[in-house]
């Protein structure tokens, strides 16, 4: 997901430039509660990680999902007001929070992913093979994009951090109207 979303990331850092903006205004920016996507990031990664070396507890990928995505959700919640994105970040997340927790808290992913084998054989976590059983199938990882697949919240939650990513890299409306950045 990194990938599919760095170059819209780009796009967006070039776009604000023109305008006035950059990467230094994130930090001036009014988002709320910036370190929730980044916790909820960090806790897939770790999670992942971890699993490659030892086996976690029985619940521990159902606690994992729900902090994870009460963190994003929160997130989204408390910056309703700031900018659209997110809007569209919350309801990428919402997606994948419903098909996840309706699949036994694994993303269900196409059979026609060429880790299907793996998937089939639950040797990456937090995934399972998508089958006759999937509940809402049409929201897991089903996109085919260059090397895997993405689902529809995938996709939301990146256009929705992207766009956030803009609003916070334009100057402010004061400085603006001041002239100063």
């Amino acid at each position: 997901m990194l990938i599919l979303a760095a170059m819209p990331a780009l796009l967006c850092l070039l776009l604000a430039r023109r305008r006035g903006g950059g990467l230094g205004q994130i930090a001036r920016s009014d988002v709320a509660a910036l370190a929730l996507p980044i916790l909820a990031f960090l806790l897939e990664a770790a999670f992942q990680a971890a699993s490659r070396f030892v086996r976690l507890p029985e619940g521990a990928l159902a606690l994992q999902v729900l902090i994870q995505y009460a963190a994003l959700l929160l997130f989204a919640w408390l910056n309703r007001r700031f900018d659209p994105g997110a809007w569209i970040a919350g309801a990428g997340a919402l997606c994948n929070f419903a098909v996840i927790a309706l699949n036994g808290f694994c993303m269900p992913v196409s059979s026609t992913s060429q880790a299907a084998g793996m998937l089939a054989a639950g040797e990456i976590y937090g995934y399972a093979l998508q089958d006759a059983s999937t509940r809402l199938a049409w929201l897991g990882d089903v996109i085919p994009l260059a090397g895997g697949f993405a689902s529809v919240g995938d996709l939301l939650l990146i256009a929705g951090a992207v766009r956030l990513l803009y609003a916070m890299m334009l100057p402010r409306r004061e400085e603006d109207a001041h002239g100063t950045t």
